[in-house]
């Protein structure tokens, strides 16, 4: 395989994770609006024009109304454009992080670096044109775009005498159609539109202005299309057509750059060719260049694959993971179709899981002989053996899918008296949990919940047990809530608004809403409501101990995945939560440990010793 094959290898799968990416920023932009069409229905029922007796009221409220409901859209527009411009700034920071990386992947030795200024990246974000605009001007012609729609059809409505009920199934649409066929349709399908294009707009400008810094190794840029029965003509001419680097001129054919995209919801890119080794053999500086490399590199295109071709190419655990559990399942099967296969809205990725994927992994510092390293007279000895809880296979499975050092940890205590399944989960001093069967985060939560009580070997006054963590964890929370400014200190500006800040950022981060919808009886089908939840299942652990720090502020006010402040009055709530979610963060081997040792430093530190002083004996 060439150079240049191995980079469109690269630059191929970072397309992915980037379509993956596009696929969590639509979400967010749905939600969001989703919650305008909320506000705007709300305004429509409020505002009783409908039921005026008199035209010229009728007429008087509608006005009203549209003139209230046009501020309401254009602020939030407005802060969806600022939401999505921090987007397209990471997505400026990723896509060149991903051109170098594929570079020197590809070549085997270090001949680019990433060098881009926060300002530089900022303004890739803000200052790429697509179809003739930036984003933000294009955020704010949707606004318009919207209202006027909205504006439309309410005035439709009223010359025609319909209900409230109906002019709101006219905006938003109808259950059975899954709200597809609203007026507000429309603007929901072209602000995905735009998060598409954007996204894709800023990477290859990002990834072009990488290419441009390299023009010592980079002689070309080629253009690959996405080709499936979506592609358009436009992008089908112009895949496998070259142009020179920097100055991006034509290379035998009469094509001019067509910018970073072809067109709207273009899924094109473009990667470099490489010099040949001939070409760069007279530069001393890339002497160091390995000769293996060095044969590789010819100089010519590389040979496309298509898509699938790619895919079929890689590791069944790496589709897996392009693909998605159930897509890939589906791909085995022979039934997905091309499109489907492209498509990655069920395969989601954030823009922190993208960072953390993209980053490498820390090499392993080896010591000189010269040092001696002090060994403990014993190491402490894992007992990893398939656990047994004694109450049929359900749980043997869900519990055996946790970390080593976890599952010795539960090996080497007592076993509870009862585990029994639950809709939701509860641990009673009984020494018996109750958890679902669906996923393991309660299971484990629970078992926290057991081994904390259980190694807690001291009563009060009263005869109660007290668990470990209220003598072990009760200060590092403290300590924790000091660390992320949430801690409640009366009436005090500056904390207050540094409080409020810090949990408005962490519940941006975290914060989802779920359509619920009745399950029976005529109402069947139809929009119930909705309940909040988080992005990601683990997140609730972080959630649940950030509302515990802060008193229960973080559910009660902020309407985020805890226990509550009348639940957190309680003096042991807080240490008995915080054991139990970090045990279940701590035991899941999927959860990113150092995701929740970042945010909880003080308590993550105190529990990773309380595990260890079980595992070697210390604690039983």
């Amino acid at each position: 395989m060439s150079v240049n094959d191995k980079i469109l290898d690269e630059i191929t799968g970072h397309s992915v994770d980037l379509q993956r990416l596009e696929a969590s920023v639509k979400a967010d932009v749905r939600k969001q609006l989703k919650r305008l069409e909320k506000t705007l229905v709300a305004d429509i029922q409020n505002s009783n024009m409908v039921d005026a007796v008199r035209e010229q009221t009728k007429i008087k409220r509608m006005k009203a109304l549209l003139k209230q409901t046009r501020e309401t859209i254009k602020t939030t527009y407005k802060q969806v454009a600022k939401t999505h411009a921090k987007t397209l700034a990471n997505v400026a920071s990723i896509a060149e992080s991903q051109a170098v990386s594929a570079l020197n992947k590809s070549i085997n030795f270090k001949v680019a670096s990433v060098g881009m200024s926060k300002q530089m990246l900022k303004a890739i974000a803000s200052d790429t044109l697509f179809e003739g605009a930036q984003s933000a001007e294009w955020w704010s012609r949707r606004s318009e775009a919207f209202h006027a729609r909205f504006s439309d059809t309410i005035r439709q409505g009223m010359m025609r005498g319909d209900s409230t009920s109906l002019i709101t199934k006219n905006l938003i649409g109808t259950s059975p159609n899954k709200f597809k066929d609203g007026a507000l349709q429309a603007n929901r399908r072209s602000a995905e539109a735009l998060v598409r294009t954007s996204i894709q707009a800023v990477a290859n400008e990002s990834r072009l202005m990488t290419y441009a810094d390299n023009d010592d190794v980079i002689k070309s840029i080629e253009w690959v299309s996405t080709l499936d029965s979506r592609t358009s003509n436009t992008c089908k001419g112009l895949d496998g057509l070259t142009w020179s680097n920097p100055e991006r001129k034509p290379i035998n054919h009469g094509v001019n750059f067509p910018g970073v995209t072809a067109h709207w919801g273009c899924r094109s890119t473009q990667v470099p060719i490489t010099k040949s080794w001939e070409e760069l053999g007279a530069k001393g500086d890339f002497d160091e260049i390995p000769e293996s490399t060095r044969a590789s590199m010819d100089g010519q295109v590389s040979d496309k694959l298509g898509y699938e071709g790619w895919l079929k190419g890689k590791s069944e655990s790496f589709q897996r993971d392009a693909l998605g559990a159930k897509k890939f399942d589906m791909w085995q099967k022979g039934k997905l179709n091309f499109t489907d296969l492209v498509n990655q809205s069920g395969n989601a990725l954030t823009v922190e899981q993208l960072v953390v994927k993209l980053s490498p992994p820390k090499k392993v510092k080896t010591v000189a002989k010269a040092i001696s390293i002090p060994i403990p007279p014993e190491a402490v000895k894992l007992d990893t053996t398939p656990i047994k809880l004694g109450n049929g296979e359900r749980w043997d499975k869900l519990i055996n899918n946790s970390r080593d050092e976890a599952k010795s940890v539960i090996n080497k205590l007592r076993k509870p008296n009862n585990i029994m399944v639950g809709k939701g989960g509860y641990y009673t001093t009984q020494k018996a949990i109750k958890a679902p069967t669906k996923g393991n985060r309660v299971l484990l939560h629970e078992y926290g919940h057991y081994i904390d009580n259980i190694l807690g070997k001291n009563k009060d006054f009263k005869g109660r047990e007290i668990f470990l963590s209220e003598e072990r964890l009760a200060s590092a929370a403290i300590k924790d809530g000091e660390h992320l400014g949430i801690v409640y200190e009366g009436f005090h500006k500056e904390g207050a608004t540094k409080r409020i800040a810090k949990l408005k950022e962490l519940k941006e981060l975290w914060y989802k809403e779920v359509d619920m919808y009745y399950t029976r009886g005529r109402n069947k089908g139809r929009l119930k409501g909705y309940k909040t939840t988080t992005n990601l299942e683990h997140q609730k652990g972080l959630s649940d101990i950030v509302d515990s720090i802060s008193k229960g502020s973080f559910q009660t006010d902020y309407h985020m995945f805890g226990h509550g402040t009348r639940y957190y009055a309680r003096k042991s709530a807080q240490p008995h939560e915080n054991f139990a979610n970090l045990f279940s963060l701590w035991a899941d081997k999927t959860v990113e440990w150092k995701e929740v040792k970042a945010l909880f430093p003080n308590l993550t530190k105190e529990f990773e010793i309380i595990m260890k002083e079980v595992n070697s004996g210390k604690l039983s």
